[in-house]
């Protein structure tokens, strides 16, 4: 393998920018270069946690960096914008092996309570790696009523600390509902906005596609969907290639991102933190956005939008979530 070119923090957010950054970039995170060049590696890993990660390609490059002590923590730190459910099992791993105080704080701020018994147990014992201004928002994120006795004796502790006002106010929520009387459910964000603007771009896509491959056969439509990272992506399935009627994972199609967007997510998005999901599957964001997703590509087929295409039928129309299997929503029987 041939040594890559060391890599500064400019040259990392430069090159993140670029359309193909995973394949620019990816190669400083295999096991190999890591090892001889660390210090490039966490150049790519500290500048990827504030990129678009639009390639699912580097979930897998960063899940294995977890074993290295070394990078533990920006790797960490990288995968704070990644809420799957793939990550969120690997970061709690690490939390449960005692390899990572860490890793239990960034679960709680993708709302995964998971991490309220890690968290409590830290509190409780003043752990010096997680400081208690980190701490206790981690702990207010996914409080339960589990999180009184924890909160009275950290405060009595340290009744002049600057965090002790924040950490009554976590106790007082955590009495709220150790009474009986919990906080009300987070309200939904207002995503309704989003269907016309998935629809609108499913409908470029379709526009683009038939230009690009007018001859083409396909047999299925999906959204390649990241609604936490603001990235998404219309895809096509050719239907002559070998079981494509049958296949559930969306980076497979033969056209997986064809027609790639943003939209602004995070501007609907409650401030100062997301609330805890009320799905143990799902963070906030996906939790909520499943439903929208679902209705635009309902409201593709019923508005005729794949009608100037060559389908192949049954042709599917559904979404996925990175690393995750196909859901449909609808069918065009033919």
């Amino acid at each position: 393998m041939t040594p890559l070119p060391a890599l500064s923090l400019d040259e990392a957010v430069r090159r993140l920018a670029a359309p193909d950054a995973y394949d620019r970039l990816g190669g400083y995170l295999d096991p190999a270069a890591v090892s001889a060049d660390p210090r490039s590696a966490n150049a790519v890993l500290l500048k990827l946690a504030s990129a678009k990660r639009r390639d699912p390609r580097w979930r897998g490059a960063l899940l294995p960096l977890l074993q290295n002590d070394g990078l533990l923590a920006s790797v960490e730190y990288a995968l704070g914008r990644d809420p799957s459910a793939e990550t969120r099992d690997a970061l709690l791993a690490c939390v449960e092996a005692g390899r990572s105080v860490g890793a239990a704080a960034t679960l709680a701020f993708v709302g995964d309570r998971r991490a309220l018994p890690h968290l409590l147990r830290f509190l409780d014992r003043d752990e010096p790696k997680l400081h208690a201004s980190q701490l206790i928002p981690a702990i207010d994120l996914v409080v339960d009523a589990t999180a009184v006795g924890p909160l009275e004796r950290w405060i009595a502790r340290h009744p002049a600390q600057w965090e002790a006002k924040a950490a009554a106010t976590v106790l007082k929520k955590a009495r709220a509902i150790a009474a009986g009387r919990p906080l009300p459910a987070p309200r939904p964000p207002e995503f309704e906005v989003f269907v016309p603007k998935l629809v609108a771009q499913g409908k470029k896509a379709v526009t683009a596609f038939r230009r690009a491959h007018p001859g083409s056969r396909v047999c299925a439509f999906a959204f390649d969907a990241d609604p936490y990272n603001e990235f998404f992506a219309g895809c096509f399935d050719d239907a002559t290639r070998p079981d494509a009627h049958d296949e559930v994972e969306v980076g497979l199609y033969r056209w997986h991102l064809f027609h790639e967007f943003e939209l602004p997510v995070s501007g609907k998005l409650p401030k100062g933190g997301l609330p805890p999901s009320p799905s143990v599957h799902d963070g906030y964001v996906e939790h909520f956005f499943r439903p929208i997703l679902v209705r635009a590509c309902e409201a593709l087929v019923a508005e005729g939008a794949f009608g100037a295409l060559k389908l192949d039928h049954p042709f599917t129309v559904g979404y996925a979530y990175p690393s995750e299997r196909l859901t449909v929503c609808a069918r065009i029987a033919g």
